[in-house]
């Protein structure tokens, strides 16, 4: 009985583990992007989420999706990319390269897919 508690308990913390993406746009290319909802926070004004994009097919590095990691300020539309984890695999799933290389403030057009992505959690807040 213990095994199986230890077992069940396992399972939950691993699927915990991957948040709860929610679709938020399909590119005219082979990308859907995703908000993970279970990381949204709110500090000093700024907003920070993971987003994702995953592909239909491997791009030129082998990777099929890419978690990003962003700060935003909702009130001058803006954002910057804080992490990186690229993935081999779909869904973000297995090991990931991660890169924490920030970028500077970026403006994003609302129709860009950065932008909608910025608009649905600005909306939340």
């Amino acid at each position: 009985m213990k095994k199986i508690l230890i077992l069940i308990f396992s399972f939950l913390i691993s699927f915990n583990s991957y948040g709860e993406w929610v679709k938020v746009i399909e590119s005219d290319g082979d990308h859907t992007y995703y908000i993970d909802i279970d990381s949204l926070k709110e500090e000093n004004g700024y907003v920070y989420y993971w987003a994702m994009a995953d592909g239909q097919k491997p791009d030129e590095w082998g990777d099929m999706s890419t978690r990003f990691y962003f700060q935003g300020e909702c009130g001058l539309f803006r954002l910057k990319y804080l992490s990186y984890i690229y993935s081999k695999q779909p869904m973000g799933r297995g090991d990931g390269e991660v890169d924490n290389t920030s970028s500077e403030w970026i403006h994003p057009t609302p129709e860009s897919i950065v932008g909608v992505l910025l608009s649905q959690v600005c909306a939340i807040y």
